[in-house]
């Protein structure tokens, strides 16, 4: 047996898999009119920050606090813009950090900056943000609380809101029985950070986070929802400054009040409030906050020193009567004349806010039916992809069966025409003295004895040069071979070469050549014919019998008068095979696709 002298051809692509993309429900506060442009356009990345240049993104709560700020965004309605953001290399850091996007990442999270306490992320591109809401948010007249860095152990807190008090320190998440209820107003001193691990306690109670602080003198904790940080107001200094002042009325510019009853209450500029003779002052910031106890104990007047929005001055009650009462009669005119204009001015905001909400709801709903529009054709466009992948599985099956998947021969080098051929086979010939395999994906095998200018032809042949599609082989080194873009080469009589030019219009079918050198038998694809030399008797006899039609699908011959013919119905003849060959098709002779003869009594059969 002799070796095989050519390799199937084989192409194999290394592919880097791709990072998993990561989505985020994130969330982005600002002015109301902001939050609306960012729906309609999308994002508009910062130029800079302490995270670089991106969309600055972080958890609800702070968001909400943004939003509710003011003097952070200068609207007069906040927003809240829910973002579903997405990345795939994410660099995680402690604090401030702008060489992220240099070092290759699309995104930053740091949990802390120097401008703020609270875990803080930065997207690179506003194209990995999308909005899913936007959410109004009432404006905090009074300004959100205060985010300070704690620069000491122990610090002061300012209670805003009334808060359960829990007295086990060493039950600390437990939500016993013995615990009371601090009033808002009171100072409490609570240890920053804590003794253990330096972190937060908390713990996930219907869905809330509840927040757990411990007092300075361990006598308990305090407990808020984080979702709510109005409730503590940290002062950044541990001082107390206590001033002997007689009773004094207090005639107000703007100031805010915070009692039991009334958290954030505001007197109105020129109202005169009675303080007692003592206010505590505290350091925040840059700013010095004093707070005021009412006579009657009701809650504490605050202000900063350079905003002066309280002014001592001598309290006249007589004089102050007759104002209050002047006052109150031009505040009753006032109010009738408010409530016209108030009633005309709402009907033109609720006309004007009904308009803007159907122009919202049209626009979504259009934004909706594209959506729709854009997903139907993307469906269709993908089932059409799978319907013509389908049809073409479909072919190549329908194909591969018509050809035949298995094979039974007696040739030389046999167990190497065994080993290569597969399914995937289109066309097989021999000789006798070499056999040759083409395939589907264009590569080709064959064993030793090929005629050398065909073997010249296919090895080493460049990939870009068209690969062939059907071969024929016969003895005395002739060849027939016809590659992808229809051109053909062919070894053999001076007879073949006048009738294939003369038949170029005809489309070869099956090429075979016979006994002697001049004999050759073609089939055309419209089932016509034409052969030449000594034919073998019996496959003369046949087709005088079968009155020449002109209905052949191929036709093969051997150099010891061997034949197979093949209809266009489907119907096979066969004869002057050995009987070593007639005795190994007898079992398959309806299954039989093709049937192939060479030199020494060779031969091949293919079937389904």
């Amino acid at each position: 047996t002799t070796a095989m002298t050519a390799k199937r051809q084989k192409i194999g692509v290394l592919e880097e898999k791709p990072q998993e993309e990561v989505k985020l429900k994130l969330y982005h506060g600002t002015s109301w009119n902001r939050a609306l442009s960012i729906l309609r356009d999308g994002f508009i990345e910062s130029s800079d920050g302490l995270l670089g240049r991106g969309v600055y993104l972080a958890r609800e709560d702070k968001a909400r606090r943004f939003a509710a700020n003011r003097t952070r965004h200068g609207g007069l309605e906040g927003g809240l813009v829910t973002v579903l953001a997405f990345y795939k290399s994410a660099k995680f850091v402690k604090s401030d950090d702008k060489v992220w996007l240099q070092e290759g990442y699309d995104a930053c999270r740091a949990d802390t900056t120097t401008s703020s306490p609270n875990m803080e992320w930065c997207i690179a591109s506003r194209e990995q943000c999308q909005v899913i809401a936007v959410e109004k948010i009432p404006i905090d007249e009074y300004g959100a609380p205060l985010e300070l860095v704690p620069t000491s152990d122990i610090l002061d807190v300012y209670l805003l809101d009334d808060m359960p008090v829990y007295k086990r320190p060493e039950y600390p998440c437990g939500l016993d029985e013995n615990k009371t209820i601090l009033t808002a107003g009171r100072i409490l001193q609570i240890r920053y950070p804590l003794p253990d691990n330096g972190a937060y306690p908390f713990i996930y109670v219907n869905d809330k986070a509840l927040r757990f602080w411990p007092l300075a003198d361990n006598s308990g904790w305090i407990i808020n929802d984080t979702n709510n940080n109005s409730s503590l107001h940290f002062l950044s200094e541990n001082k107390l400054i206590i001033t002997n002042i007689s009773n004094q009325s207090m005639k107000l510019l703007s100031c805010p009040v915070l009692s039991n009853n009334q958290n954030g209450a505001k007197f109105n500029p020129g109202e005169t409030a009675i303080v007692n003779a003592s206010y505590l002052t505290r350091s925040v910031g840059n700013e010095i906050i004093h707070f005021y106890l009412f006579d009657d104990g009701s809650g504490w007047l605050s202000h900063a020193d350079t905003a002066s929005s309280i002014k001592v001055e001598v309290y006249d009650k007589d004089a102050e009567i007759q104002v209050r009462k002047r006052l109150a009669e031009i505040e009753s005119e006032k109010i009738k004349l408010e409530e016209v204009i108030g009633i005309y001015d709402t009907r033109r905001k609720n006309e004007a806010r009904r308009a803007s909400e159907i122009q919202e709801f049209k626009a979504r709903q259009a934004e909706i039916a594209e959506a729709k529009r854009r997903a139907e054709e993307e469906a269709m466009r993908e089932a059409a992809r799978k319907k013509a992948a389908a049809e073409k599985a479909a072919r190549i099956e329908q194909k591969r069966a018509a050809r035949g998947r298995y094979h039974v021969f007696f040739l030389v080098g046999g167990d190497h025409v065994d080993d290569s051929f597969d399914e995937t086979t289109t066309c097989v010939a021999t000789n006798g003295e070499s056999t040759i395999l083409l395939f589907e994906h264009a590569d080709w095998a064959w064993t030793s004895g090929l005629p050398k200018s065909l073997r010249n032809k296919l090895n080493g042949r460049s990939r870009n040069l068209p690969k062939p599609t059907y071969v024929a082989l016969g003895t005395e080194d002739r060849y027939y071979i016809r590659f992808a873009n229809g051109h053909a080469q062919w070894v053999g009589p001076s007879s073949l070469t006048k009738a294939i030019k003369k038949t170029s219009t005809k489309v070869i079918s099956s090429f075979a050549f016979g006994e002697t050198y001049e004999t050759y038998f073609i089939v055309f694809t419209d089932g016509w014919w034409r052969y030449d030399g000594d034919i073998p008797e019996g496959l003369v006899d046949l087709i005088v019998e079968r009155n020449r039609r002109a209905d052949l699908k191929q036709v093969t011959l051997g150099p010891d008068g061997e034949w197979f013919l093949e209809a266009r119905n489907g119907r096979k003849w066969w004869g002057g095979v050995s009987d070593h060959c007639a005795k190994r098709i007898r079992r398959i002779r309806n299954r039989i696709t093709f049937l192939d003869f060479g030199s020494d009594d060779a031969w091949y059969c293919r079937y389904a």
